[in-house]
């Protein structure tokens, strides 16, 4: 399972720009069923991924894995 990773600098931040890289990697690669990425628990893009369909897959003390299967 391919695990995607990105990230926007802090200044740029609550843009979208999130959103768009997001939205572009999903529109370029249709092929991929199941995607996987990792974020820190409190982190807030959490509610992002959650919106592109991704779901918890499980959560340690230090990160939270996230899958998306379409």
């Amino acid at each position: 399972m391919p695990e995607l990773a990105f990230a926007v600098k802090a200044g740029h931040r609550k843009h979208g720009i999130g959103a768009a890289l997001l939205t572009q990697w999903v529109r370029a690669n249709p092929e991929q069923s199941f995607i996987s990425l990792r974020v820190g628990p409190n982190n807030p893009a959490v509610r992002l991924y959650e919106r592109f369909g991704f779901k918890v897959a499980g959560q340690t003390d230090k990160s939270v894995t996230m899958r998306r299967e379409i």
